[in-house]
């Protein structure tokens, strides 16, 4: 208990450092929090998904063209699941 009250009466003589420790505290544990709640919602938290653990992805070359992936897509349609498409398209900054 008396090292409590030397350790106030210490903060108390020094207001510049009191404050430097307390705005110290406050950015780590603010920081903290931040980078917490960020990585909490980006890769703790379950996707917002019924049966998320059944989501993949699949993807093709452009050797694999057309043949297999739309074989797939019919086999997954025969197992009563969703399929959602989307293709990607080369950009070039180079004008004709």
């Amino acid at each position: 208990m008396n090292d409590i009250r030397f350790a106030l009466r210490q903060l108390r003589r020094r207001p510049a450092f009191t404050a430097t420790i307390l705005l110290t505290l406050a950015l780590g544990i603010g920081a903290n929090t931040a980078v917490f709640s960020v990585i909490n919602a980006i890769l703790l938290a379950p996707l917002p998904y019924r049966q998320a653990d059944r989501l993949v992805e699949v993807f093709q070359t452009m050797r694999d063209r057309d043949e297999g992936v739309l074989d797939l897509s019919r086999r997954i349609s025969a197992c009563g699941s969703a399929i959602g498409a989307s293709r990607t398209w080369p950009l070039s900054s180079a004008t004709p």
